[in-house]
């Protein structure tokens, strides 16, 4: 039973769709990955979407596409099934076209866009949806994100203790320079007065 369906319009989609794939597959979540394109096969895709209606195993659609993008918007126009946008990039406009054909659809078509090529993201969020009905992708849930937080603390550590090493170096250096310069005014300022130190015994005025 496919809790996740993962459908890309094109089999060039494949490398920018696996990372979400990737996450699914680290929860354990059944999923199941399909490329069929609403532009080239919109008859194919309205019989796939039917049979994921009919079956009431799928719990969320992540759709993958790029340039203009009809994929997740024809999909969720045939579902109450959540659907999630995966706008790729790629083409001409980087990806924009894709972003902005899934996240400015009309009013009662709602689709859920992530970033461009934001592959993970978009499953990460199929695993929050799902892990709505099933605690212990819930749990799981919960210990990926405490293990990214301790990553994230760790990477604090490690650059906040790199950049401390460096000023106290700086510091260090400074100071020894400043050792030196205080030596060199230091050395200067008694040349300075033992030139005009008077010397003992003699008077001025002898010479006149």
């Amino acid at each position: 039973m496919e809790k996740v369906v993962v459908i890309m319009g094109s089999k060039h989609d494949q490398e920018k769709v696996e990372p979400a794939i990737e996450v699914l597959k680290e929860f354990s979540i059944e999923t199941g990955v399909y490329c069929i394109s609403a532009h080239r096969a919109p008859d194919g895709l309205a019989q796939f979407i039917k049979k994921l209606n009919e079956g009431g195993f799928t719990k969320v659609v992540i759709a993958a596409a790029g340039l203009s993008a009809a994929l997740p918007g024809v999909i969720a126009a045939k579902t109450t099934i959540p659907v999630i946008g995966l706008p790729l990039g790629g083409s001409p406009l980087n990806g924009q076209e894709a972003l902005y054909s899934m996240a400015e659809m009309p009013p009662g078509i709602p689709v859920a866009t992530v970033g461009i090529n934001g592959a993970k993201n978009a499953g990460l969020m199929a695993v929050r949806i799902v892990a709505n009905e099933y605690p212990g992708i819930g749990l799981a849930l919960e210990r990926y994100n405490e293990a990214q937080a301790k990553k994230s603390l760790a990477d604090n550590d490690k650059i906040h203790e790199y950049y401390s090493k460096l000023a106290g170096k700086e510091a260090t250096v400074e100071q020894a320079a400043g050792k030196g310069s205080s030596k060199r005014k230091s050395s200067a300022s008694n040349e300075q007065s033992q030139s005009y130190e008077p010397i003992s015994g003699w008077n001025p005025e002898d010479m006149f």
